[in-house]
């Protein structure tokens, strides 16, 4: 056989880079016969990891808060933060929808979600009017992206239009696709998507489970109703 090159494979190197499934399995027979040292052992361990997330391949972590003023919520964690915060109502409906949403593997654990239930908890007993998490939020849009973190700089106590919040965007014609994009948030009331109202000040629409009186039970909470 061959003497084995040297390791110094380009994908080593810091910076985005965007990678197959396959590329991963050449990642790592280069670095089985490479002989590396430890430094780029850990690098290259790395790479494939990111590689792997980027791909969709991972484990998502889950569990659910019983009791809040809106009822059962189920939080779901990747590695790079909250996924999911669902209204399911019941633990096998929200793990049918993840299995949909995702191609990861699924564990149940409280310790991965005690940080949101924590914080969660602060919020709904009105000791906390921000969040400061981690989101998760590579399964959107461009357009979803844009929408949802415009809604995140409306503090607590105040509304947006759907009409003013498509401005805000750059897309002032586009309030009906708006409010969808706010109907598919997938992490409700951390970003929220409650605080948007239609253009006569009433209550719109909302998609999780209670519908507009979840949503006027938030607003509420935040000051910013009734």
């Amino acid at each position: 056989m061959g003497e084995a090159k040297k390791h110094n494979p380009s994908w080593l190197e810091d910076g985005d880079m965007t990678v197959g499934v396959d590329d991963v399995t050449a990642m790592l027979d280069e670095l089985y016969l490479s002989e590396p040292d430890e430094d780029s052992s850990n690098r290259a361990l790395a790479r494939v990891s990111e590689a792997l997330q980027a791909r969709g391949v991972g484990t998502l972590y889950y569990d659910v808060i019983p009791e809040t003023p809106v009822g059962p919520i189920y939080i779901a964690m990747s590695e790079r933060g909250i996924a999911d915060l669902g209204f399911d109502d019941s633990e096998e409906e929200f793990l049918k929808r993840m299995g949909k949403r995702y191609r990861f593997s699924i564990q149940r654990s409280r310790k991965r979600i005690e940080e949101v239930a924590g914080q969660l908890s602060d919020y709904f007993t009105g000791e906390r009017d921000t969040f400061n998490l981690t989101l998760d939020l590579r399964k959107l849009t461009p357009f979803q992206n844009a929408v949802l973190g415009a809604i995140q700089e409306i503090p607590a106590g105040k509304t947006i239009s759907y009409s003013e919040l498509a401005k805000r965007i750059g897309k002032p014609k586009a309030a009906r696709a708006v409010g969808q994009a706010l109907g598919r948030n997938p992490i409700p009331i951390i970003i929220p998507c409650h605080r948007a109202l239609a253009a006569d000040g009433s209550l719109g629409g909302y998609s999780g489970r209670g519908g507009v009186r979840t949503k006027q039970a938030l607003l509420t909470l935040e000051g910013a109703w009734g």
